[in-house]
């Protein structure tokens, strides 16, 4: 609860931190591609057994990039929420008047 003693004050800041965290997962993807790139590309140079990094530096991006999708779906679907919440409260407050 928020010193106001409403959640709804507490949802920007969870929506905040997931979004985030699925940019933190987005950039460390990218990040893990970029060095599975360049040791594969280094490793077909020297030695050809250097399949077991770069599927592992993969895997890892890959799962990187499906935490992010996952926590992105979930903070718009939170989204949602807050704006439906918000579209009720605007219809009673109308009503009222």
């Amino acid at each position: 609860m928020e010193p106001d003693g409403s959640v709804e004050s507490l949802v920007p800041r969870v929506r905040a931190g997931m979004f985030r965290n699925a940019l933190v997962a987005l950039y460390a993807s990218v990040a893990i591609l970029a060095v599975a790139s360049l040791v594969g590309g280094m490793a077909a140079l020297w030695m050809a057994q250097a399949a077991v990094p770069v599927v592992a530096l993969t895997a890892a991006a890959v799962g990187c990039l499906a935490y992010a999708a996952v926590t992105l779906i979930r903070e718009s679907t939170l989204l949602m929420r807050v704006i439906e919440g918000h579209g009720r409260a605007m219809r009673r407050r109308h009503a009222s008047d």
